[in-house]
């Protein structure tokens, strides 16, 4: 037993060393003392998960790991183990073979083969953090006093530097979530603004890359609207655009990574009848009878690599005018600079005036410049150029 104690004394100033930026490293080293003392495989780390409002599995170890990983607890409830343990920062054995054990568990251990575990409450100060569970398959296999006192001394003191830990990870979450919100609200008002400023759109929608379920890069809907909502809901049915060559339209100009790969994407692209296309969902894009197509991407400049995709669509075969093509790129222009980036008031403000925001969603402006049917009146190529509209 010295050479373990040994070990867990190189583990608990291992662990000391960490900064609060490491919880995925505390996490292994705390992971591998439990395993050490108790001599099992099999591990969860839950800590308290504020931003989901539940007891979160931050570790797992064993079979069905990412599995048991996607499955969090409740904070407060009695038909589980592991929310008893919790609330009550006491230790305790759990046999969910004998049937009497709270239901959320006999569930749990049905389903990942467990027989027997042994629970200790994390805590900083006082306070409730997580608790570590020791699991096996085998009901009689279980932990003795000496293993369990030893598993309660080393967890105990690992509690605070988990805890600082825990509380700037779920922050980061937190604003990565907030941002996520912000550009979906910014991009969501945006979409609703472009299929008011042109009569022939049926429809506006925001790509953005995202990481699939598959673990692949993939075009994600950030926001879409139309004035029909049948229409915008069979639109989002779509779900991910996939970027494997030949899979969709989109992936003929883009590789794997949302890197643009066919310099015809470095501009707008405008397809005018996508029945004529390769789509991914056919089907539900007939169903949807949407014909014309134009794209404005926004990407980096040095990489290429796509930062959103503003799509605009038209149930009729549709030729956009000059001036609505450029109505439009400075509409993705602005959705890019709002949605993703920072506040952009100063910039709505200084590029469109203090009352820009009526101006887009004025339909009598609109009319009044004549732009929704063919060329508007007065604007002629070079004055398009020179009009504060065009965009940059």
């Amino acid at each position: 037993m010295e050479s373990v104690q040994t070990q867990i004394l190189q583990l608990q100033e291992k662990i000391a060393g960490f900064g609060k930026e490491n919880l995925e490293e505390m996490l292994h080293a705390v992971a591998l003392g439990v395993r050490l003392v108790a001599g099992r495989e099999r591990v969860r780390i839950y800590l308290e998960d504020l931003t989901r409002g539940a007891l979160s599995c931050a570790y797992a170890s064993g079979p069905f790991a990412s599995q048991i990983m996607e499955t969090p607890f409740p904070i407060i409830s009695p038909d589980s183990m592991v929310s008893t343990i919790f609330i009550s920062r006491s230790p305790s054995e759990h046999n969910p073979s004998d049937g009497e054990g709270p239901s959320l568990d006999r569930a749990f251990a049905d389903r990942f083969g467990i027989g027997y575990s042994y629970l200790i409450p994390l805590t900083s100060l006082g306070n409730s953090l997580g608790v570590v569970s020791v699991d096996c398959e085998d009901a009689a296999d279980r932990i003795d006093l000496l293993a369990g006192t030893l598993l309660c001394d080393f967890v105990g003191t690992v509690g605070e530097k988990l805890d600082l830990a825990r509380k700037y990870h779920q922050q980061l979450l937190l604003a990565r979530r907030v941002e996520e919100y912000k550009k979906r609200e910014a991009a969501g008002f945006m979409v609703r603004s472009a299929v008011r400023l042109i009569d022939h759109l049926s429809l506006a929608a925001v790509l953005v890359p995202v990481i699939g379920r598959n673990g692949e890069e993939t075009m994600g809907i950030l926001a879409s609207h139309s004035e029909d909502p049948v229409l915008k809901a069979q639109f989002d049915a779509l779900g991910e655009i996939a970027l494997e060559k030949g899979t969709s339209l989109i992936s003929r100009y883009m590789d794997n990574g949302a890197v643009i790969s066919d310099e015809r994407l470095l501009k707008p692209l405008y397809f005018p009848d996508l029945t004529a296309q390769r789509l991914q969902k056919r089907a539900i894009t007939e169903q949807m009878a949407l014909r014309s197509l134009y794209v404005v991407p926004r990407y980096e400049p040095d990489t290429r690599k796509v930062i959103c995709l503003v799509n605009y669509f038209t149930h009729e075969t549709y030729r956009f005018t000059d001036f609505e093509m450029g109505l439009l790129q400075t509409h993705a222009e602005m959705v890019e600079k709002w949605g993703f980036s920072r506040p952009m008031r100063r910039w709505w403000r200084g590029s469109f005036g203090k009352s820009a925001a009526n101006i887009w969603r004025s339909r009598s402006w609109r009319k009044s410049a004549n732009c929704s049917g063919s060329r508007a009146k007065g604007f002629s190529r070079s004055s398009q150029r020179s009009s504060r509209w065009q965009p940059s």
